[in-house]
């Protein structure tokens, strides 16, 4: 035991830890376990206050907004393990998975009698708090002395220094009130004292997932219901689950000052695993982490999820482990962020060029529609071999603004002007979009090239603003083929068949331009023949309304053995003269002109 000159007893078993320190994920889950499995004489340590979290529970309804930080998701544009952020869907489902996540590591510890400690306390009784005045510099609030020592040892600030830097400007952009609590630091404090007189000891009961209220936040429109976990715990003197007691919190900050005092000189941890989220909505968990670093042994650090994608985690703990050791925490993110960031810059500039490969660059094709939407710089889709099943549940908020959240019914919203082109190097038939496609209204041409759209709940292509399509297989829709509502649509060498009413529809002054020796219309108006409304090639809704076969193309030719009304017609103020061949026509023979003599 070493020797120290306050009489707080600090821990120096060198026990293992596995910190959370951010809100938790399936993938912390899964890692937790690993490293469980692996190393024996652990503990979980979680920055969360057990008082809080029983008092919110209590009330009816349970506001889950107002639960330890680490027991909900961030309510912002952000990235939660693998799970984009960014609407109240999305929210929801990391609400969800944060919820299932600590519901799965509460059960694993009770099963593996592995000790979990709620090591910190409520909000108000906590003694550190650093402020940020309207300058930017940081100032040491409650025990300031504590607070000065933080920022000095943990955090490498200088009070007395007044030029910008980077933790100023880190500090204003992560805490929303420009004020942070310590919280994780706080953590650290709790988990180093080791007198069983300052923790109350629990056994676990039922843990079940119910549902709570979160309160308008974000991009939150208005309140919302979402799950959070319920875990119900009986006092008991040889029980698993820890509660720090809010009275001792002065042997806290005995430990820390004495810890921090005399930085490095004693490891009090062996391994930390710190699953973390860096400049969230705080800046305390790096000087948490640092602290941890000079604690233990050695140290891995896991970002749980970011408003940046963190490629570091999906490297394997061991070899995470391995760079730290080698590079330590803060060389090791300053050097692979700056890999990180060549590689993405790369990439970003191959796709601006080639465009966003589906599945390589994004793995599903309404990914890959919306990260080319969200990014002005990105306008190419390039589409390789597969079956896209397009979901029928998709939430269009991020497409029709915040308030709107209307279901796709397993379309494919284009929402910006943009080109979808499969691989030439693959047939089409190889290539297929499993569901419709709706190019949204007033977003400039849309071009859709070399692929096969089939089996849509509704049409096949549904166009609001100018498209172009190529070598384009649409069949077996439920509806039409192509429609083109009020907009011109160009369409070479594309085939439509076996879909549900009309083949090919321009409606209400839209125009259906077709060329191409490989444009085919045929063995439509299967569902709804017996109305008669349904035509190989109809216009509708306008005298100007138009479908034009560019020569030597004739409606004859093109639009045969569809059934309904037949290969073609118009209804609704349409008249079948309008579906016509335009351009060259055949040049008239020589008339021969016989002379008398």
């Amino acid at each position: 035991m070493s020797e120290t000159k306050s009489e707080t007893k600090v821990s120096t078993d060198l026990r293992n830890v596995i910190w959370i320190i951010g809100a938790p994920t399936n993938t912390t889950f899964k890692r937790l376990k690993l490293e469980l499995k692996q190393v024996e004489n652990t503990d979980i340590v979680i920055c969360a206050s057990l008082k809080s979290y029983k008092e919110t529970i209590e009330d009816i309804p349970v506001y889950v907004s107002k639960l330890p930080t680490n027991f909900r998701s961030h309510c912002d544009i952000c990235t939660m393990g693998t799970t984009p952020v960014y609407n109240s869907r999305s929210f929801k489902t990391a609400q969800k998975e944060t919820s299932t996540a600590l519901a799965n590591i509460f059960n694993y510890a009770d099963n593996n009698k592995i000790r979990v400690f709620f090591a910190n306390v409520d909000r108000k009784d906590r003694p550190t708090y650093l402020s940020q005045d309207t300058s930017g510099k940081i100032n040491a609030n409650r025990n300031v002395g504590l607070g000065v020592l933080i920022l000095n040892k943990l955090m490498d600030y200088n009070i007395n220094r007044t030029m910008d830097l980077k933790l100023e400007r880190n500090m204003t952009a992560a805490c929303a009130h420009n004020g942070t609590y310590l919280a994780d630091v706080l953590t650290v404090g709790c988990a180093l004292l080791r007198e069983t007189n300052v923790w109350q000891s629990y056994r676990l009961g039922a843990t079940e997932l119910k549902k709570g209220k979160f309160k308008k936040k974000g991009f939150l429109a208005g309140e919302i219901d979402v799950d959070y976990v319920h875990i119900e715990l009986n006092e008991d003197a040889d029980g698993l689950f820890q509660e720090f007691q809010t009275e001792k919190i002065n042997t806290v900050v005995t430990a820390l000052e004495t810890v921090i005092n005399n930085i490095g000189q004693t490891k009090h941890f062996g391994t930390s695993i710190v699953f973390h989220d860096a400049l969230l909505n705080d800046i305390d968990d790096l000087p948490a982490i640092k602290l941890i670093e000079s604690c233990s042994q050695q140290t891995v650090s896991i970002q749980n999820y970011s408003k940046k994608v963190n490629h570091m985690n999906k490297l394997p703990v061991a070899l995470g482990l391995k760079i730290d050791q080698y590079l330590g925490y803060n060389s090791k993110h300053n050097y692979i962020n700056k890999k990180i960031s060549d590689v993405i810059k790369l990439r970003k500039d191959i796709m601006k060029r080639s465009g966003v490969r589906v599945p390589e660059d994004c793995k599903t094709l309404e990914g890959a529609v919306e990260m080319v939407h969200r990014d002005p710089e990105l306008t190419k889709i390039f589409v390789g071999k597969g079956k896209y099943v397009i979901p029928d549940n998709l939430d269009l908020a991020f497409i029709l603004g915040k308030r709107n959240h209307v279901k796709n019914n397993g379309r494919l919203v284009i929402p910006s002007a943009m080109n979808i082109v499969g691989d030439p190097s693959v047939d089409k038939s190889e290539i297929v979009v499993v569901g419709g496609i709706i190019v949204k209204k007033g977003i400039g041409t849309c071009h859709v090239e070399h692929l096969t759209i089939r089996e849509s709940k509704t049409n096949g292509v549904y166009a609001c603003s100018s498209l172009t399509m190529k070598d384009v297989l649409v069949k077996q829709c439920a509806l039409n083929g192509v429609w083109s509502q009020g907009i011109v649509v160009r369409c070479e060498d594309v085939e439509v068949c076996e879909c549900g009413t009309s083949g090919m529809v321009a409606a209400n002054g839209g125009s259906i331009t077709l060329v191409g020796p490989k444009t085919a219309v045929h063995h439509n108006c299967k569902e709804f023949g017996s109305y008669g409304t349904s035509y190989g090639l109809k216009v509708s809704g306008s005298s100007i309304t138009s479908i034009q076969l560019v020569y030597p193309l004739n409606r004859d030719e093109v639009s045969v053995d569809n059934s309904g009304g037949g290969d073609c017609g118009a209804s609704y103020g349409g008249d079948i003269n309008q579906i016509k061949t335009i351009g060259q026509t055949p040049e008239t023979p020589e008339t021969k002109v016989q002379f008398r003599f």
